[in-house]
């Protein structure tokens, strides 16, 4: 979300690409965001106006994600059945295969190829406005 082809982007589109993916999902139960704290001091304003739960990943690669993947085993335990996720990794694909799961992405191109076989549907941002 925040990095594309390994480059950060700038602070304004990573913004309107978070806020674009809250629009998009709706109204949801649960709302999670996952990220190291340099990440979540860019965007504390936006996220403090949405109230989703946010958990701090430690520096590890995929921590973020593995914190993402644990709520949604989580959630899906409790019952809940359909899951929006904000991603491109295939790390997800598994998870999307066993759960109803639309795949948020700035870039069809760039989006795992496990994770679009595995999604019911991809909602493409363009410049932090959905495209279906």
């Amino acid at each position: 979300m925040l990095h594309e082809q390994g480059d950060r982007v700038p602070d304004s589109l990573a913004s309107r690409r978070l806020e674009a993916i809250f629009t998009v999902a709706g109204p949801v139960q649960h709302t999670v965001v996952a990220a190291q704290t340099w990440a979540l001091r860019r965007h504390l304003a936006l996220l403090a106006g949405r109230c989703p739960r946010v958990l701090i990943a430690p520096r590890e690669p995929d921590s973020a994600d593995h914190l993402l993947l644990d709520c949604g085993h989580l959630l899906a335990a409790q019952g809940y059945g359909e899951f929006f996720i904000a991603s491109r990794d295939g790390i997800f694909a598994p998870f999307a295969k066993g759960h109803r799961t639309t795949v948020i992405t700035p870039n069809r191109r760039t989006l795992s190829r496990e994770l679009r076989e595995a999604a019911v549907a991809i909602i493409e941002l363009r410049c932090g406005s959905p495209s279906t």
